[in-house]
This record gives structure tokens, C-alpha cells and sequence, in this order.
């Protein structure tokens, strides 16, 4: 699955985040969590790219998104929500087997 943000936002400098596992507020698998999070995220601009609950089945479960949003919009939704976005993990492989 290829995640793609509007050319609009990708013009704005628009970038991809994630919600930070133990900082800030975490996001979970009810109608409040959600509800809030999905609003001030699309009110502000923002785009949903992706939504994954870590066990569908149980309440309250954790819920991992991806959002793209301008550093500002991000900002301004970290200051409103309590929800901490930060830049997605990097992973680097080395075949070769150096190790940094």
C-alpha cells in the first residue's frame, strides 16, 4: 500500500508523522479518542493516511496513524490536543554487514 498526500499539501511542505508510543497523549480505540483526533487532525488541514489498531477486538486498544501535515499545522495540533506527532522511524539496512 502506497501512501500518497494531495499535491496541495506536498506543495505546502506538507510531511508524514506518527503519534509517539510513550510521550504525550495516546490515541485508543474508542468513539472519544478517535472522534477527537480525527477532527482536529481534518480541521486543521490535515490528512488521515492511515489508521492501525493494534487489536481491533479489545476495547481501548492502541491505535498507531499516520498523518501529513504541514510542521505548522503539526504544531498547532500538538498545542490544542496533547496528541505528540513526531517524524516516522528510520531504518537503514547495510548488506554488507559494516556496523555503524
Amino acid at each position: 500500500m502506497s501512501l500518497q498526500m494531495t499535491t496541495m499539501l506536498a506543495s505546502q511542505g506538507g510531511r508524514y508523522y506518527h503519534i509517539a508510543e510513550h510521550e504525550g497523549r495516546r490515541l485508543t480505540l474508542s468513539k472519544a479518542s478517535l472522534g477527537e483526533f480525527v477532527f482536529e487532525v481534518l480541521s486543521r488541514g490535515g490528512e488521515i493516511m492511515q489508521l492501525w489498531p493494534f487489536a481491533p477486538k479489545w476495547k481501548r486498544s492502541p491505535v498507531y496513524p499516520v498523518v501529513a501535515m504541514t510542521p505548522k499545522m503539526r504544531d498547532e495540533f500538538v498545542e490544542a490536543t496533547g496528541f505528540l506527532l513526531v517524524d516516522p522511524p528510520k531504518l537503514s539496512v547495510d548488506l554488507r554487514g559494516n556496523h555503524r
